[in-house]
């Protein structure tokens, strides 16, 4: 190991003591280096210098391009672009890993019987078939206009935000933030969503949503909105970027509603250009940030011309990226919208929504039916009404009724 008597008589030896300022030279060089036990503190130190300097130099080249007279619209780009590249140094790991090295973080997590690293549903019988969704892994929720996709990733949201370790991210661009928030709360409450938009609610009501406020406040730190319904796709790694760097130490979970909606500017090709570029972002995002993405995606109308309404993965709008990019995609289908009573067994389709695994990257593939009750628009599994929010409205479920919308 070097130090201060080492490296005087190797000085010595080649004959630069002298050079340096002699012995007493190197005592005062000594007292100003810090110790190596804070090696890591002085690394991040010398990094923020440089991000500082990048910032100083791209600041002095935007100020020439304006001088130019660059456009405005031009300018935000360069501005995104360049942070985005700055930003990206801060988060990029460039070092190879062997298969052994990885191979042995695999068998460590066998043999100590951990869990996958991952987010559950919170819905047992769609955990059963999924497992977990695992930091990495783009997840796409998909389904016709009426399906129920929104509300079962408000479902989701709910039971991970339940979760002291997970933090969640919600990006909306279809619903405004009031509308938003009352699926959540009839949800929580088991309070048909008219009573909440229409302010017609009992005491019994007003009671169950202050004990859901509560909750909601208990776990408010977890759980951070955006319904900018014209956010770019780089606006959204942005703010996902800034949230993760101020959440290093959860497991991150981010909803986007829905991917069809996000404003891709910089793309002038058609709609399924636009897809597979935000797409294949998602999935990049998922990557670089170790967390899990869900997205929701809508469906061709044309996969209601056939087999009354039942979605394939085919189906889907943009396909080709979303089918290349997902790990897990998740197909909504509700025969009871269109008019089926009973399924091809003669079971009722009644408040039944089908989840159809089609694609399971890691898992089986199949289908989990849930009781989806659209009045309310909460998602159960089918015999078993527990809610896992707390027992909020025990005898809400034996007291259902038909509400129109």
């Amino acid at each position: 190991g070097i130090d201060l008597l080492s490296l005087t008589e190797q000085l010595r030896i080649v004959g630069k003591l002298e050079l340096v300022g002699g012995s007493h030279g190197i005592a005062i060089l000594a007292r100003r280096v810090g110790s190596h036990y804070h090696v890591e503190s002085h690394c991040r130190t010398l990094f923020e210098i440089y991000i500082r300097r990048s910032l100083y130099f791209f600041n002095l080249k935007l100020n020439n391009l304006l001088f130019e007279g660059i456009d405005a619209f031009e300018a935000i780009n360069e501005v995104e672009s360049n942070l985005l590249q700055i930003s990206e140094q801060i988060s990029t790991n460039n070092e190879a890993t062997s298969l052994l090295d990885s191979v042995n973080v695999s068998l460590d997590r066998l043999q100590n019987t951990l869990e996958p690293e991952g987010a559950k549903t919170g819905i047992p019988s769609l955990d059963a078939k999924l497992g977990v969704l695992e930091f990495g892994d783009l997840v796409i929720i998909a389904g016709r206009p009426g399906m129920g996709k929104t509300d079962f990733s408000i479902r989701l949201m709910i039971n991970m935000m339940l979760e002291p370790q997970n933090t969640i991210l919600y990006f909306s661009a279809e619903m405004k933030q009031e509308q938003f928030s009352r699926r959540v709360l009839a949800q929580m409450t088991n309070i048909f969503k008219a009573k909440l938009k229409y302010k017609d609610l009992s005491n019994l009501d007003w009671d169950l949503i202050w004990r859901a406020a509560d909750t909601i406040e208990k776990h408010n730190q977890q759980v951070v909105f955006d319904f900018n319904d014209t956010n770019a796709p780089d606006n959204i790694v942005r703010l996902a970027k800034r949230h993760r760097r101020n959440n290093m130490d959860k497991n991150m979970i981010i909803f986007v509603d829905y991917i069809q909606l996000v404003n891709c500017v910089k793309l002038s090709g058609n709609d399924a250009d636009a897809v597979k570029y935000f797409s294949r972002m998602l999935k990049q995002l998922a990557k670089e940030l170790n967390c899990v993405v869900i997205g929701l995606s809508q469906i061709h109308r044309d996969g209601e011309k056939s087999n009354r309404g039942r979605p394939f993965l085919s189906n889907l709008a943009g396909s080709t990226g979303i089918e290349c990019d997902a790990s897990q995609v998740m197909l909504l289908y509700r025969p009871e919208y269109y008019g089926i009573e009973v399924d091809d067994n003669g079971v009722t389709t009644k408040n039944t929504c089908e989840i159809i695994v089609a694609k399971n990257r890691e898992g089986d593939s199949g289908s989990v039916f849930l009781e989806y009750l659209a009045s309310i628009g909460t998602f159960n599994d089918i015999k078993n009404l527990f809610d896992p929010i707390a027992t909020f409205q025990p005898m809400a479920a034996s007291s259902l009724e038909e509400v129109p919308f």
